[in-house]
């Protein structure tokens, strides 16, 4: 993909299911919504890895399970994810 000045940029996509706490944080004015929790958290962590994995798509165990069909999916094998205890499998685009 390119800006409209010829630069070109690429887009990824990371993708987990979990819970997450959604809310407004701050006060009257200055107020943002956020969500936090444990998948968000994985989420990102799952996007730092998409340039090694030379992926633009790449989804968790989680996701993949709540998918109908995986199809179209590769397993990437299990990544090791900053702050998780557990190994977090990983699935790209074939």
């Amino acid at each position: 993909m390119k800006w409209t000045n010829g630069d070109s940029f690429r887009v990824g996509v990371a993708l987990h299911y979990g819970r997450v706490t959604c809310g407004n944080v701050g006060l009257d004015a200055q107020r943002d919504a956020t969500i936090i929790g444990d998948a968000v958290n994985t989420v990102f962590r799952l996007e730092s890895q998409m340039k090694e994995l030379n992926q633009r798509l790449v989804v968790s165990q989680d996701f993949r399970e709540r998918l109908t069909s995986g199809e179209g999916l590769i397993d990437l094998g299990e990544r090791t994810l900053k702050g998780k205890r557990k190994p977090v499998r990983v699935y790209g685009l074939a």
